[in-house]
């Protein structure tokens, strides 16, 4: 991501996040997953697994750097209502929701 920003910066970049409590790993990966880096990576948006959405990270990251947040992947209509108005885009799996 670093790179692109750098190099590339007409790129659209996206991080996606996860819960780093649950996700295990080493650190670099830890601080990647819960958006410690996008002061320097600058991420147009960023995409969150729709169940983590209430983690302290991420709304702290939305607060500081507002960007388009992007919920992956919602498999189920009960899942986008459960996702709420928290994200402005679905990355859907396994269905065709309804227009």
């Amino acid at each position: 991501m670093l790179w692109f920003c750098r190099n590339a910066p007409d790129v659209i970049r996206g991080q996606l996040y996860e819960d780093i409590y649950r996700s295990g790993g080493r650190i670099m990966y830890k601080a990647s997953a819960s958006l410690l880096t996008g002061f320097l990576t600058k991420p147009d948006f960023i995409a969150y697994h729709w169940n983590h959405r209430g983690m302290i990270s991420g709304a702290i990251c939305r607060t500081f750097y507002p960007m388009m947040s992007i919920a992956w992947t919602v498999r189920s209509r009960a899942d986008v209502e459960k996702a709420g108005k928290q994200f402005e885009v679905f990355i859907f799996e396994g269905f065709i929701p309804e227009m």
